[in-house]
């Protein structure tokens, strides 16, 4: 009887031993695997997109001409930001970015890259413009480039603006009322986007500043939007 529980007792550190021995293993293996993992390089959400199609291209070009203003901002964290941005046929859209970017309007819906998304002016040849999905390095690139946003918008002033970007550009054709040249002549061209919407030079209409900074057809203040 005594050797069976001498028997006994032994075996029973024994396994003790070994059950400890094996959480030792566990713990080890699980801080390896979490320590391997901090180490991997982070996921892009979507797939990398090398170069930028013509669709988005047309785009990014949009952006730089069309009437885009912010009127509302939301920072949800260090890297996600929310913008409303007032678009060139007076409606508002929020776009998002964050690791993966949206916006609320219909042409984002048909699955473009629309031109509210480009509201940070990065610069128009940068890859991370045209990303379905951004990694977090790239979301703290942005966000320290872009400038401080500060607004204070009223509804007086949002309505002004709807007015405002509801102004089309109108057909180029006829002759430049600056120098009374065609306007498709090949020079660079700009319109009136607070008033009328009519063409103009731009060499052309950089010399009429020098006496008036209003338009030259309609003599409405001019807005430079660009």
């Amino acid at each position: 009887m005594n050797n069976f529980e001498s028997d006994n007792g032994e075996g029973s550190s024994s396994v003790l031993g070994k059950r400890k021995s094996n959480k030792r293993v566990l713990s080890n293996n699980e801080s390896k695997r979490k320590k391997a993992k901090k180490n991997e390089p982070e996921k892009r959400a979507a797939r990398l997109i090398k170069t930028c199609n013509k669709e988005n291209k047309k785009r990014i070009e949009r952006s730089l001409t069309e009437f885009l203003h912010l009127v509302d901002f939301k920072e949800i964290n260090p890297t996600h930001q929310e913008y409303s941005v007032l678009g060139p046929t007076g409606h508002v859209y929020t776009a998002v970015i964050s690791t993966t970017v949206s916006c609320s309007c219909p042409d984002f819906s048909l699955g473009f890259h629309c031109k509210h998304l480009v509201i940070l002016k990065m610069n128009s040849n940068c890859y991370i413009i045209y990303q379905k999905a951004l990694l977090t390095r790239e979301l703290r690139l942005i966000f320290k480039k872009s400038s401080k946003i500060v607004l204070q918008p009223n509804e007086k002033e949002i309505e002004k603006l709807k007015a405002i970007a509801s102004i089309k550009r109108k057909p180029i054709d006829g002759n430049c009322s600056v120098c009374m040249e065609p306007l498709n002549n090949g020079q660079k061209l700009i319109w009136c986007q607070s008033g009328c919407g009519n063409n103009v030079h731009q060499d052309c209409f950089t010399e009429w500043t020098t006496q008036k900074v209003t338009c030259v057809y309609c003599r409405t203040e001019w807005k430079d939007r660009m």
